[in-house]
């Protein structure tokens, strides 16, 4: 009996301040998401926009806008918010890039491994010559497990960024 009493004191306090922790995590998650959509609420409502298709990356979201061609990019990171406007008929080229990184072990004989750093869609406008990147799979965010996955997704995000291009209907 003063066994169970013992380890129930012991017990409790771990779990109580488990769940304070995981409270108190989603409150901040849910803080930023409304901050998030409060942003890009006050952008679609400047510009005008009409949202057609819209994705949400780990620091990034995209609207495709195909009602007036438009194509926006929402960045957020560490409650900072910027966006970048441009036209559909602006995109030079779209394509899924896989950023490698080469790791030479110290150890005499040892292999260099090559692992994934990103995942995500290059999008090269035509003004300035400039690219933006949408993240999809960075190896800081996301589980290894989760990058075919991802990968998978980049590829379908870059194909429904070419329909909209060449004025087909987007599906959800």
């Amino acid at each position: 009996m003063s066994e169970l009493i013992i380890v129930l004191l012991l017990l409790v306090p771990v779990v109580v301040v488990v769940a304070i922790l995981i409270n108190g995590q989603k409150k901040r998650k849910k803080k930023v998401q409304d901050k998030l959509f409060a942003y890009l609420h006050e952008v679609i409502q400047h510009h005008g926009i009409v949202p057609g298709y819209q994705k949400q990356f780990v620091h990034q979201l995209v609207i495709v806008d195909e009602k007036n061609r438009t194509f926006l990019i929402v960045n957020y990171k560490d409650g900072r918010f910027s966006y970048d406007l441009f036209p559909l008929g602006a995109i030079r080229s779209i394509k899924v890039v896989n950023h490698k990184q080469t790791l030479v072990s110290d150890e005499k004989g040892g292999k260099p491994e090559i692992f994934s750093t990103q995942i995500g869609v290059a999008v090269e406008l035509e003004k300035n010559e400039s690219e933006k990147f949408l993240t999809l799979y960075d190896y800081v965010e996301h589980n290894i497990y989760h990058m075919a996955e991802l990968e998978k997704e980049a590829a379908q995000l870059c194909e429904r960024i070419k329909k909209a291009l060449n004025g087909k209907p987007i599906e959800a």
